[in-house]
């Protein structure tokens, strides 16, 4: 199932688990990064992490806090389930929302082919919640969390000093184009998060979606298109070009192909709500 990275890390990259799935084989034992959508392909995952080096499953850390990330958690819920605060908070608030019984029956209703797939769901919490940007595992100080927004407000690198290997999560989409329609999202702390890695300089980085990336390059054109869409966007807005128009202009910058229209406009009208709030406070 795991593709090995460098000697003490691996990765799952194909799909099966939707949002990729990570491991840091460490001296304190191994740590999961990420746990999948399907239980039913986390219990798959426990059962080949448990053959990995000595076995011992030390725990598992979330990137942040969306469903294709987050649902296999049930699966380790007896170990330590280390994330930031603001996955804790927006996990929360999606049991009351997006995550209601109500709402995933209607998601099943239109992905019957999942219903197996998510038999027995229950949704687990992080057990063990970090406050600061920075955040080094006890177990194993080789292992740091950096809190650095961007794709939500909770995302959180995973990097291995020991190895040079950096887990993204989904602040990198790796030959496609990004979802930045969540409503934590912000292009200019995803901005920021891309300098984080690139100050980093990984050997190997681990997408959230995609295979493992070997160099900067994907990171640095990712960096490039933001940037280049922040800027376009609020050089339209201070002209005071109407939304249509600037949303128009900004689906014109070259990228990766999107995995629908639809995920990209929600992207795009995502940016321009972040970007004309930005504005709008410096008016003010």
């Amino acid at each position: 199932m795991f593709e090995k990275v460098t000697e003490n890390t691996y990765a799952h990259t194909k799909g099966e688990t939707i949002g990729n799935v990570g491991v840091i084989a460490s001296e304190t034992g191994n740590f999961l990064i990420d746990t999948s959508m399907f239980p039913k392909v986390a219990r798959k995952i426990r059962i080949e992490i448990e053959r990995i080096k000595k076995g011992k499953v030390a725990g598992a850390i979330l990137t942040h806090y969306h469903a294709d990330h987050t649902w296999g958690a049930m699966v380790f819920k007896d170990k330590p389930l280390h994330a930031h605060e603001f996955v804790h908070k927006n996990m929360k608030r999606s049991l009351a929302e997006s995550w209601s019984q109500d709402a995933i029956e209607s998601y099943l209703a239109a992905n019957p082919e999942r219903k197996e797939m998510l038999e027995g769901l229950e949704i687990i919490l992080p057990n063990s919640v970090f406050k600061t940007r920075e955040y080094r595992l006890s177990e194993d100080e080789t292992i740091m969390l950096i809190r650095v927004g961007g794709h939500t407000d909770g995302s959180t690198l995973i990097f291995y000093e020991e190895e040079n290997v950096l887990f993204a999560g989904d602040d990198l989409f790796a030959g496609i184009y990004p979802w930045g329609g969540d409503q934590t999202a912000s292009p200019y702390a995803w901005i920021n998060a891309l300098d984080a890695i690139l100050e980093l300089k990984p050997k190997y980085i681990v997408p959230g979606h995609g295979p493992v990336q070997d160099n900067l390059k994907e990171v640095e054109h990712l960096k490039s298109y933001l940037k280049n869409v922040v800027a376009t966007a609020e050089t339209l807005a201070m002209e005071n070009t109407t939304k249509e128009k600037v949303i128009e202009e900004m689906d014109k910058i070259g990228f990766h192909s999107p995995k629908s229209e639809e995920f990209k406009q929600a992207t795009l009208h995502r940016f321009y709500e972040v970007i004309s709030e930005k504005l709008s406070t410096q008016k003010e």
